[in-house]
């Protein structure tokens, strides 16, 4: 899903698609509304008409900053796009999470080179690093994950390898069915060497995960108890 951070204009490039298949909608069918985290129509972005230009088979519209503000931790808005071909209504539905800001400096590249895909195998689009990031910051609790990030030291980056990591071990299920044994393209192939045990992955991954997690997560050591000194009773006194 695409993750922008709250309270600023965003930009949405929307494709038409029919069947999978770029098209041309018909002159003024295009209009677009947009719901709320509830799902409620938001009044101002209700119908609004969309001119193009002829013959384009995309085109951008933008929801303006106010009407992207927050008040959970997570807020979804949903773009439903509708136009005509040839007289017939279509409809598509573009959706966009807003989230605080998080000084993350890893991308859907960094995850990719963890797994060792293209992007064609993986492309961003499949990529949820802000998800990943609430997973793990919900595991480890309190502003342990928070703190790291910002912390301007060795942390910070221990930090962003460990979310590269946790959206990766998301994309395991998939990845058998993903990596390509080859490719050709033009007079440029290759021979990915093949992974004898795919399901060994996510255990090595979450391995790495942990030593990451360690590397910036506070803990504190108990310490054993050896022995315990109790109140004497002097044996000729009393006392």
């Amino acid at each position: 899903m695409l993750n922008f951070a709250a309270g600023q204009d965003v930009s949405l490039v929307i494709p038409f698609k029919v069947d999978g298949e770029y098209v041309t909608p018909d002159e003024d069918s295009v209009s677009y509304s947009v719901r709320d985290a509830q799902g409620v129509l938001i009044s101002a972005l209700t119908n609004v008409s969309v001119t193009l230009t002829p013959g384009v088979t995309d085109t951008s519209i933008t929801i303006p900053a106010t009407n992207n503000t927050k008040t959970l931790d997570f807020e979804t808005r949903s773009v439903i796009v509708t136009f005509k071909v040839s007289g017939q209504t279509h409809n598509l539905t573009l959706a966009y999470r807003l989230s605080d800001w998080v000084n993350l400096f890893i991308n859907g590249g960094t995850v990719r080179g963890i797994l060792g895909l293209n992007e064609f195998e993986l492309p961003d689009a499949d990529i949820d690093i802000m998800a990943a990031y609430a997973s793990l910051n919900d595991e480890l609790g309190d502003t342990t994950l928070p703190d790291a990030l910002t912390s301007g030291t060795i942390k910070a980056q221990a930090a962003n390898r460990a979310v590269a990591l946790k959206a990766a071990i998301e994309q395991c299920t998939s990845i058998p069915m993903r990596a390509m044994r080859s490719e050709r393209s033009g007079d440029t192939a290759y021979d990915r060497y093949p992974r004898r045990d795919w399901t060994s992955l996510e255990r090595d991954l979450s391995a790495e995960l942990e030593l990451e997690v360690d590397k910036f997560r506070v803990t504190t050591k108990d310490i054993p108890t050896t022995f315990l000194v109790g109140a004497r009773t002097d044996v000729i006194t009393g006392a």
